[in-house]
């Protein structure tokens, strides 16, 4: 099981030797409750770049940051790590009691291979791929991992105490308590003694080297070298053999041989035998080995020394040279730096470095002697220059000085006569001018020891040349360019006011890019010259304070700043930190300590000392480093890898919604802790962009919400390589049963539920509202109805006593014309309601039209005392006349009645943009704002109209809004309460919005003319109406010139026509008992009766009606109201009609001498073609109108019209009386056959159509041959 025992960074302490510090870096793994305080027993470093470390009492990683603890078996209380193996990448650890356990990556834990308690291990060793071999007290065994078995314990009395096992160029050798042996696998799998190699010692370690030397350790105390078969004592400079028991022998990447000496220490051996490095414990040194005594060495593949203490845990120690020479003052050591606060440095002709310190000058000779001057001791010494042989100082409080560079005396100099600066901050030399500028003080020019004058500006810390009369100021207030003859001082900021420098240190010219680099409290700027532009490379918040600027041989800029030192490599715009892991002492720079030496090496000192170094030398890390994730956390709770993969072998996670804070532990394994990563991530999907982190750290997500996601991450070590091995995870937050699929279909069939109720009570609202609507309005249209209906029966009652009949006459003529309309109006609302309205558009002149209209309104305009308005230019508009003539009559209506007594009604007509606008205004009660949006609803009355008692529907205006919509218009209004209503209809001019079938086509035709006809017979005409009055008002006027039948329903007709067989039928269409549609078509079908016209009289108006009652046989359709002049010359036709189809009919064979009319040649002509082919088969309606060459329409039209007949009816009844012939003269042809021969197809179809017509079927009509043939 893991467990956290310690999380801590590890320290460097430099070891501070002589008079610079330049040596050996050792490492100390910080210690803290207990951890890895014991024994440590083996090392080994993994594939993923940790460092295992067994001990005594258990087994740990380390990564560089903080150690883990593990347990190689849950079940095991002895966790004593005999070893660590690896192969194939994978770690083996192997017990003291017995255990062998592998880790597994995947669950980050160790899982239990094997198990024998009866054995010690105390060493191991993998001999092939599947085999370890292991050391035991007294012999040797076998575990295979394939079998999972050990083999039988191999125990010769020589081999005991097995301590170290090395398998060498395939060959196996084991050291022990009697000696050096080489073992041997035989046939049987079994390992035995092979040779004897070394015999009678008691070998505590040994080791190879890569010349197959034998490097061999004794219990007592003992060195040997085995070679050629020859054991030889070695004896090392510095190492006292036989005295000092060695441990451990261990050989780096160089071949040294490592020597871990029990009390003594590290001993560094080379090839020859020689002691080329000694390490041991000194406790007045921090920074050496924590402990003498040295129980296991490691070396990793940077030949890097991993020192395993016998109590005091792990040193790792770094073999290669810093590259940075660190100045500092040693405690008690006088040949050492004197004062760490360094202010400046300068190196002399002679190679002598001088460093101003706040108490003085320290100069150090290029053999490495320091001397402190008593010249200005105690004294900050801010600036030092080089000046004709001499060094000028400047001070801090007593002005500027000249040293003699060989007897170290001062003397005052360059003081200014105006006022003297004695707060010197900078001193520079620029051909044979001092520049001199300091504190509350401003810059003095001094030339040839002369002072020249004196530059408003203060606080000067750094001039540099921009040419040979510009010059570039640092101080307090930023940048400023100086003309160094004008003393005109311009600060420089650029183009943008935006970027501005302030409390500029550091100056630097760079000619190469035209430009000078500046640095200060704003962190690092560039002025270029050339584009006057101001740049901000790095901020105050990722450099600190920059106090010094100087180039490397390879165009890199250094940096010494507040915050440590940095390289700028400009061409790949990389910024890199050099600190105290990379070997810099300093981590805090200060002003004016800055210094390139002629070799390229660059100083900056500061307040913890100065630092040398040659760019050149620092080796560019190329080395790409891999993300780890080290710790997982959800919801706070840390992950257990035994039941989660690990995420760094698994990179798809799911988890469930509320699993959605997670935290990640990202680390950059760094086993040394001095490379400085960059990791950079991003969770895909929910972060914007990528965010960074310095050497790892937390990745933390709070309450993310359900969905899908990437976690990318990226790490760039110190020198900007990115690392090839990105890593991602796949992570999936599912979303919570409330908002799952099946969830989502519950809501949604609970959602349709809930709304279908409401819908059921809405529709149950709406229609219980609509039956009051209706109720309310049948109550209006019987009222409105009940007027004009009670006017008609008043004129009546008059006209019966005769009394005032010309004036009866006129008011029932008026009202009934009212009550067609209003009928007519609900008709039309009806098909407005059922879309069925149809347009029969034509040419209208609007203004005429209009004042026609107007005319029937003139009473009630006259009755209300209203001042009518009604401007208009003629101008002709397409529409249908008689519904919107419908509309016109609405709008006028409503504005009348609901004016005001006296009140004001106009009309008046504009054109706009290819559209006419007709204006319906008064100004009367207006309709209620809260109503508007109602008022085009049917049986909806706005309150106020409703209240005044004026009649009205709720349609009107609904009827009129379909009408005008119909056209392709609008009708819209504006009113207000009180002050009256606007009502617009606008339409279109022209026709092109109108379909074809929508224009009223206007056919003009040739009249043909029926000759008159002398009827001497009298004619009998049945009255079908189940109104009394209107039935009686017919009689009586029909029976003038005809012998009239009467009934008041279909019924009863019917039985009439059957026995009376009158010559025409006049027919009401709704009637009660049988309507006159089906009388009509009981009339129609009998043989009987199916000859005579029949005349139906209709309130239906509509085509569709019309049609309706053609198709069933009726001759004509008269529209109810009618005149009776219509219906006298309607009956007179069809009477005509029929005398002439009779009389072609019975006279058809006898030929014709006298002249006929163009209706007798026309029917004739039709007969004639039907009787030249009665007996062919495939004659038809089709075949007819191609011979007589017209249309089915017009034939339809003008047969119907002069026979009353339709084409396919005068062809059935020719071939009937065909049939009857051959019945009459061909008594030997059976039935079938003379179907056949009348041009019927089908017999059993002949039989059934000639009873039809005949009412008796042809076996019938044989047996009675003597009955006459209709007509």
């Amino acid at each position: 099981m893991k467990t956290y025992l310690l999380y801590l960074k590890t320290t460097i302490l430099i070891l501070l030797f002589s008079v610079s510090i330049q040596a050996e870096d050792i490492v100390h793994l910080e210690t803290e409750k207990g951890l890895v305080n014991g024994t440590v027993t083996s090392m080994v470093e993994d594939s993923l770049g940790y460092m295992w470390v067994g001990t005594k009492s258990g087994l740990y990683r380390y990564s560089g940051e903080r150690y883990l603890s593990y347990q190689i078996s849950e079940k095991e209380t002895n966790q004593f790590i005999t070893a660590l193996i690896k192969k194939d990448g994978d770690i083996y650890a192997i017990s003291r009691k017995g255990v062998i356990s592998k880790y597994d990556y995947i669950h980050d834990s160790f899982e239990l291979i094997a198990k024998a308690e009866k054995y010690t291990f105390t060493s191991a060793k993998f001999v092939n791929d599947n085999e370890i071999l292991l050391g035991l007290r007294n012999g040797v065994t076998i575990y295979n991992m394939e079998s999972k078995t050990f083999a039988k314990k191999v125990s010769p009395t020589k081999l005991l105490l097995c301590r170290d096992i090395i398998k060498y160029n395939g060959k196996i050798y084991v050291g022990g308590a009697k000696g050096l042996f080489e073992l041997v696998k035989g046939i049987d799998n079994k390992y035995s003694i092979k040779e004897e190699l070394v015999k009678d010692i008691d070998i505590l370690t040994f080791n190879i080297d890569s010349k197959g030397r034998f490097w061999i350790t004794t219990n007592s105390s003992e060195l040997f070298l085995y070679d050629y078969g020859k054991l030889t004592p070695l004896k090392l400079n510095g190492f006292k053999n036989g005295k000092s028991t060695i441990r451990e022998i261990f050989f780096d990447n160089n071949d040294n041989a490592l020597l871990g000496v029990d009390g003594d220490g590290l001993f560094v051996v080379d090839q020859h035998f020689n002691v080329i490095a000694h390490y041991n414990h000194n406790p007045d040194d921090p920074s050496s080995l924590r402990q003498n005594d040295l129980e296991t060495i490691y070396v990793d593949k940077n030949n890097v020394y991993w020192l395993g203490h016998k109590e005091m845990g792990v040193d790792i120690l770094f073999t290669e040279d810093n590259p940075f020479t660190n100045y500092q003052h040693i405690l008690n050591l006088k040949n050492s730096l004197s004062d760490n606060f360094i202010r400046s440095i300068l190196r002399d002709d002679n190679g002598n470095i001088w460093f101003g310190t706040e108490s003085g000058i320290d100069v150090l000779s290029p053999n490495g002697q320091w001397q402190k001057l008593n010249t200005l001791i105690n004294t900050p010494v801010l600036t030092l220059n080089k000046y004709k042989g001499e060094i000028l100082v400047g001070t801090y409080g007593k002005g500027s000085f000249l040293v003699d560079p060989k007897t170290y005396k001062a003397r005052k100099a360059f003081e200014a006569p105006e006022r003297e600066n004695i707060f010197v901050f900078t001193t520079q030399i620029i051909g044979d001018d001092v520049w001199v500028g300091g504190n509350n003080a401003p810059l003095s020019l001094f030339t040839n020891d002369k002072y020249q004058r004196n530059y408003k500006i203060g606080y000067v810390k750094s001039i540099v040349a921009r040419s040979e009369n510009l010059y570039i100021v640092a101080s307090l207030d930023g940048a400023h360019l100086l003309n160094k003859t004008t003393g005109e001082i311009k600060k420089l900021e650029g183009k943008s006011s935006a970027t501005k420098t302030a409390n500029a240190f550091a100056l630097l010219i760079d000619n190469e890019r035209e430009k000078v680099w500046i640095g200060g409290g704003e962190g690092l700027q560039s002025y270029n010259f050339k584009t006057d532009k101001l740049i901000t490379h790095f901020t105050n918040g990722d450099v600190g304070i920059i106090y010094g600027l100087n180039f490397d041989q390879n165009g890199n800029l250094w940096l010494s700043s507040s915050q440590g030192l940095y390289k700028y490599n400009m061409t790949d715009n990389h910024l890199r930190k050099f600190g105290k892991k990379d070997g810099v002492e300093i981590s805090n720079f200060g002003f004016g300590a800055s210094l390139k030496l002629q070799d390229g090496s660059l100083m900056f000192g500061g307040a913890e000392g100065a630092i040398k170094f040659n760019p050149s030398n620092i080796k560019k890390n190329y080395q790409k480093k891999n993300v780890i994730v080290d710790e997982f956390k959800i919801n706070g709770q840390q992950v257990d890898y035994r039941f989660v993969d690990n995420l760094n072998f698994n990179h798809e996670l799911t988890l469930n919604h509320d699993q959605n804070t997670v935290m990640f532990s990202i680390i950059v394994p760094d086993l040394y802790g001095k490379n400085q990563n960059i990791i950079k991530y991003q969770l895909e999907g929910y972060d914007d962009k990528p965010i960074i982190l310095i050497n790892g750290g937390q990745i933390s997500y709070t309450k993310l919400p359900a969905g899908d996601y990437k976690l990318v991450v990226d790490v760039i070590n110190s020198d900007g390589v990115v690392s090839d091995n990105v890593y991602e995870l796949n992570l999936d937050i599912k979303d919570p049963w409330w908002l799952s699929p099946i969830a989502f279909l519950m809501y949604m069939i609970i959602t349709l539920g809930i709304f279908f109720l409401i819908m059921q009570v809405q529709k149950a609202k709406h229609q219980q509202n609509f039956s009051d609507e209706k109720i309310k309005f049948f109550v209006n249209v019987a009222h409105d109805i009940r007027t004009p209906v009670s006017l008609i029966q008043l004129s009546a009652d008059q006209l019966a006593k005769g009394e005032n009949g010309e004036n009866a006459i006129s008011l029932i003529r008026r009202n009934t014309k009212h009550l067609n309309e209003y009928v007519t109006q609900l008709l039309d609302f009806q098909k407005a309601e059922r879309n069925q309205l149809e347009l029969k558009v034509q040419e209208i002149d609007l203004k005429s039209l209009m004042e026609e209209v107007l005319l029937d309104f003139k009473p009630m305009i006259e009755n209300k005392e209203l001042t009518f308005n009604f401007s208009m230019a003629s101008i002709n508009v397409w529409f249908d006349k008689e519904k919107m003539v419908r509309v016109f009559n609405n709008l006028i209506s409503n504005a009348i009645k609901y004016s005001h007594q006296g009140g004001t009604v106009k009309i008046n007509i504009e054109e706009e943009k290819g559209k006419v606008l007709i204006n319906f205004i008064d100004n009367g009660i207006g309709i209620p704002e809260n109503q508007q949006k109602k008022i085009f609803t049917r049986f909806v009355r706005a309150n106020n109209a409703a209240e005044s008692n004026i009649a009205g529907s709720g349609i009107g205006l609904l009827l009129a809004k379909k009408i005008v919509e119909l056209h392709r218009g609008t009708l819209e209004f504006e009113s207000k309460v009180d002050l009256g209503t606007k009502f617009t209809i606008s339409l279109s001019l022209g026709k092109g919005h109108f379909m074809e079938e929508e224009i009223l086509k206007v056919i003009v035709e040739e009249e043909e003319h029926l000759p008159t006809l002398n009827i001497n017979e009298e004619k009998t005409i049945l009255v079908v109406e189940d109104n009394d009055d209107i039935r009686k008002t017919l009689v009586e006027e029909l029976s003038k010139d005809y012998k009239i039948l009467e009934a008041p329903n279909g019924k009863e007709a019917l039985v009439i026509a059957l026995e009376k067989r009158p010559d025409l039928v006049i027919t009401d269409v709704m009637m009660p008992l049988m309507s006159g549609k089906e009388l009509c078509h009981i009339l129609k079908n009998n043989y009987k009766t199916s000859h005579i016209p029949v005349v139906m009289l209709t309130a239906l108006s509509r085509v569709e009606d019309k049609i309706e009652g053609l198709e069933l046989g009726a001759d004509a359709y008269v529209e109810k109201p009618f005149r009776m002049e219509m219906l006298r010359i309607t009956i007179n036709n069809l009477l005509k009609s029929r005398h002439l189809i009779k009389k072609l009919m019975t006279d058809q064979e006898e030929e014709e001498t006298e002249p006929v009319s163009a209706e007798q040649d026309f029917l004739s002509k039709v007969v004639e073609e039907i009787k030249s082919n009665v007996t062919n088969k495939e004659f038809n309606i089709v075949t007819l109108c191609e011979n007589l060459g017209y249309s089915r329409s017009n034939l339809f039209r003008k047969l119907k019209k002069h026979s009353g007949m339709s084409p396919s009816d005068l062809i059935i009844k020719i071939r009937i009386n065909h049939a009857i012939e051959l019945f009459k003269t061909r008594k030997d042809l059976r039935v079938a056959d003379v179907a056949y021969e009348s041009g019927f197809n089908d017999p059993k179809y002949f039989s059934t159509t000639f009873k039809k017509h005949i009412g008796k079927t042809p076996k019938e009509y044989i047996e009675s041959i003597r009955e006459e043939i209709i007509f």
